[in-house]
């Protein structure tokens, strides 16, 4: 039996330019993936303390409770889970992250989501750039897990992004599975 090797070659290269990247989406492509710290929520921590995250709220009284939830977890052992206590502007998780050899690239943040009983307002997932905010669409009322990213093309000069969530409305917010990839459009 002869093995015609240039007829295999050429099936492997029309499988590889016909079948994208798994973990593509709309034509674009991963090139590299960015740390994020404690991106499944895994690392113990306590009520309003998240490890390597940041909690916050507009201000005054605390109006949020911010917490590791075990008890609804997309994957691993827990999520992260952000409730309304009272009415406020805003609450929000974020992340500082060093971007210094992604500068000038276009990055994409994909989480998983979910939420119960979220006003009009939403929850919301974002990353901060140097000269403004981009945002995915917000997910409202009661909804089970789904995927949700945003992308922005970083400027050139850029040393650090922000990546988070924020809750704007009433009710409660979950996040787990943080993602912050480059990607080729």
């Amino acid at each position: 039996m002869k093995i015609c090797l240039a007829g295999i070659a050429a099936a492997v290269l029309l499988a590889a330019c016909t079948n994208p990247d798994p973990g593509s989406s709309g034509g674009t492509r991963a090139i590299a993936k960015i740390d994020v710290v404690n991106a499944g929520f895994e690392e113990p921590g306590a009520p309003n303390r998240i490890p390597g995250w940041t909690l916050s709220q507009h201000a005054g009284v605390a109006a949020y409770e911010m917490t590791e939830d075990a008890t609804t977890p997309f994957a691993g052992h827990s999520s992260f889970r952000l409730r309304r206590t009272r009415p406020q502007v805003f609450g929000l998780l974020f992340q500082e992250v060093p971007i210094d050899p992604h500068a000038g690239k276009t990055l994409e943040l994909s989480a998983m989501a979910r939420t119960a009983d979220v006003g009009p307002l939403g929850w919301v997932v974002y990353i901060d750039v140097p000269g403004g905010r981009e945002t995915a669409t917000p997910l409202t009322g009661t909804t089970d897990w789904r995927s949700v990213s945003v992308r922005v093309k970083v400027p050139a000069d850029t040393h650090r992004v922000s990546i988070g969530a924020m809750l704007l409305d009433s009710g409660t917010g979950w996040l787990d599975d943080v993602q912050l990839r480059v990607v080729e459009p």
